[in-house]
């Protein structure tokens, strides 16, 4: 067996590094592979704990709700708005099936002010838009469910992603309805 000299440290050659970063890192992944981040999903949640998960799920697909109806709400004359507004309208209407299955929220009716203009109909929109994303993170952050929280952040990611494309003015052209 061949002795190491204490002043020459042996070297590592490159593909024992990364073997042994390899190994490692089969280990820990081995190691962590049954642990779980936060309280267990709804299993052993009080019965307080989910009556407030109810409760945000239904807040939050009363908002959807009024989101999808806004939207439908844009006069069709308004065509500068009709294809930004389709994935808008089908990403709520999947979000509402997700969290309110049998419909309430989107049978709700809504008190509606036709605006005056693509422009003021896309601010609108925005705007809205804006707040129910927030309120989508708030809800998120105060839910109790993993997979409510993971749900609702998830929508509020849609959300934000669906803003940062949607116009943010319209050109309206001369002699069309403003």
């Amino acid at each position: 067996m061949p002795q190491s000299d204490p002043h020459h440290p042996t070297r590592l050659t490159r593909r024992a590094t990364l073997g042994s970063a390899a190994a490692l890192t089969g280990v820990l992944s081995a190691s962590l592979a049954g642990c779980e981040w936060g309280p267990p999903d709804q299993v052993d949640a009080p019965e307080a704990k989910k009556d407030a998960d109810d409760k945000l799920a239904q807040a939050a697909a009363e908002r959807i709700g009024a989101m999808v109806r806004l939207i439908e709400a844009v006069p069709p004359s308004f065509t500068q708005l009709a294809q930004p507004l389709v994935p808008l309208l089908a990403l709520h209407q999947a979000h509402l099936a997700a969290v309110d299955p049998t419909d309430v929220a989107g049978s709700m009716p809504i008190a509606t002010v036709a605006p005056a203009s693509p422009a003021d109909a896309l601010a609108q929109v925005r705007e809205h838009e804006l707040a129910l994303q927030r309120a989508l993170t708030a809800d998120a952050s105060a839910a109790t469910s993993g997979q409510l929280a993971r749900t609702l952040a998830s929508m509020a990611a849609a959300v934000a992603q669906q803003l940062a494309v949607l116009p943010t003015s319209i050109a309206s052209p001369k002699g069309a309805q403003r």
